[in-house]
């Protein structure tokens, strides 16, 4: 572990997948309206934005001092919240030279009481995919790969709106020699011939439930399966299962962001020249860090990986 804070930043990731915009309000609630309605009124007394969905994932490689590239898309220039999430990026030294105009940024707004727990979300979506938008992103595409060592995908939309990370925009990746990380809430297929394929329990089991984890690697033609639970990972790879429980963790926790801290770990420390259990074991350390800090997601700086361990 000595140089691992050294080996990450000589790493550069292009990260291509959903990217929304993150509102997380903190309060408490006041009373009620004087409307007829009588609605709970919730003071706010904090409020942050942050990149979301594949945004986060990029802000946690940016955390470990991976040097990030996004790809996807976003509002136009007069869109406010494309305008917050671009200053968001920027101030996380993220590169967004290669996001795509289309429509309107998507918002997740979270509402939280002070105790961190987490009491409303609302959903700002917008059907930004045409065919036109999808051979822009093509090209984009084609053009960031340049300059990066690997390519980690987020296909994070499960809403039925026509999918950013679609088989077009995927063929320049999925032709590339470099290597391939995915993860995705709807279709893992479209990842087929990845490197790697990365799941959570929940996730694997509502689509490939009873099947055996060896066949799947065999159809999806990857040469890692990991699936994440809270009690830990583990990886399927070469015929072997390698297993890493994670710490268990006292008092308050949020697990928001914490599957994206671990996909980051885990792929980074790959990259980085690990064997798959210290990655296991570095990336259940990552996500346990961020569980311990409440309101949204949040990422673990490498300094505070280090320390930890």
């Amino acid at each position: 572990m000595k140089y691992l804070k050294e080996k990450l930043e000589k790493l550069s990731v292009l990260v291509f997948g959903d990217m929304y915009l993150d509102r997380d309000c903190i309060g408490n609630f006041e009373g009620k309206s004087k409307e007829d309605e009588k609605l709970s009124i919730l003071k706010v007394f904090a409020e942050k934005y942050q990149p979301g969905g594949g945004g986060n994932l990029a802000s946690c490689f940016a955390s470990l001092g991976v040097k990030t590239t996004v790809v996807g898309l976003w509002g136009e220039k007069d869109d406010i919240n494309r305008q917050i999430l671009e200053k968001q990026f920027e101030d996380r030294n993220i590169s967004t030279l290669f996001m795509v105009e289309s429509g309107k940024t998507p918002v997740f707004g979270k509402f939280y009481i002070q105790n961190g727990k987490h009491i409303f979300r609302y959903d700002i979506v917008f059907e930004n995919m045409t065919d036109k938008i999808e051979k822009t992103l093509s090209n984009k595409i084609k053009r960031s790969l340049y300059g990066v060592d690997f390519v980690v995908c987020a296909d994070y939309n499960n809403s039925g709106i026509r999918d950013t990370v679609c088989k077009n925009a995927l063929t320049h990746i999925l032709i590339s020699d470099m290597n391939k990380f995915a993860t995705g809430r709807k279709d893992i297929n479209k990842f087929k011939g990845f490197d790697n394929i990365l799941l959570n329990d929940e996730e694997f089991i509502d689509r490939y439930n009873g099947k055996d984890e060896t066949h799947l690697l065999e159809v999806l033609n990857t040469k890692s399966l990991t699936i994440t639970s809270e009690g830990g990972a583990i990886t399927y790879s070469n015929g072997i299962k390698y297993k890493s429980n994670s710490k268990q963790l006292i008092g308050e926790i949020d697990t928001c962001g914490c599957g994206d801290m671990f996909y980051a770990m885990y792929a980074s420390s790959i990259m980085a020249g690990y064997n798959i259990n210290i990655s296991l074991k570095l990336a259940n350390c990552a996500a346990g860090i961020v569980a311990k800090k409440l309101f949204g997601a949040a990422q673990a700086s490498i300094d505070e990986v280090i320390d930890s361990l």
